[in-house]
């Protein structure tokens, strides 16, 4: 039969030792968690922002590009307009 011994002790000891963790360990643990969970939101809320930007440049080239068709028709309006006012006066 095997009787308990200094180096089953020893053992123990050390056993115990892992499974308590130091405090200041798993505070540092659970800030690096919360360091990394920061940075995945980060990315994600940066993907987001990237793609609202694209959108947003894509109305904005499209709102001048009927703005530029707009005021073409307004300028051959206001020729007709006044070519018509030409005629009339002669």
């Amino acid at each position: 039969m095997v009787g308990d011994h200094k180096g089953h002790r020893i053992s123990d000891q050390v056993a115990d030792t892992q499974n308590k963790m130091d405090p200041v360990m798993k505070k540092k643990q659970i800030l690096v968690k919360k360091v990394e969970a920061s940075l995945e939101e980060t990315e994600i809320f940066e993907d987001d922002v990237i793609e609202i930007e694209e959108q947003l440049m894509s109305e904005q080239e499209n709102t001048l590009a009927e703005l530029d068709e707009k005021l073409d028709l307004m300028v051959e309006m206001l020729k007709n307009r006044k070519d018509t006012l030409a005629k009339a006066v002669k």
